[in-house]
């Protein structure tokens, strides 16, 4: 794992649940990602946010992973719940033709 990078998945509500990954989101944290997100996204009733709010960069295998979840949600009748300061996120993920509903901060994710 990158030593900037960090994945970490966590229930803060009934069926709701936040993954946080900060730093350099690239090959050497794919994995990991990948373990930590698409359970909970294919999970029934689970609400999902990934907080990306912290992180520096997104590579092309990361931002897949992203679009897996989010198909895996809306197959479930839900989004995926994004929190990005990366202003370049929202059409390198269109471009994968995956969904995803932004938000301003995990805060206000939590309080819908």
């Amino acid at each position: 794992m990158s030593s900037l990078a960090r994945v970490a998945a966590a229930e803060v509500g009934p069926d709701r649940y936040v993954v946080r990954a900060s730093g350099h989101i690239d090959v050497e944290v794919v994995a990991e990602l990948r373990d930590a997100l698409l359970p909970i996204a294919a999970a029934d009733g689970a609400h999902v946010l990934l907080d990306l709010g912290d992180a520096i960069q997104i590579d092309r295998a990361s931002l897949h992973v992203i679009a897996s979840a989010a198909r895996l949600s809306r197959r479930r009748g839900d989004d995926l719940g994004v929190v990005t300061r990366d202003p370049t996120f929202a059409t390198r993920l269109a471009a994968t033709g995956a969904f995803v509903q932004y938000h301003e901060s995990v805060r206000g994710w939590s309080a819908q």
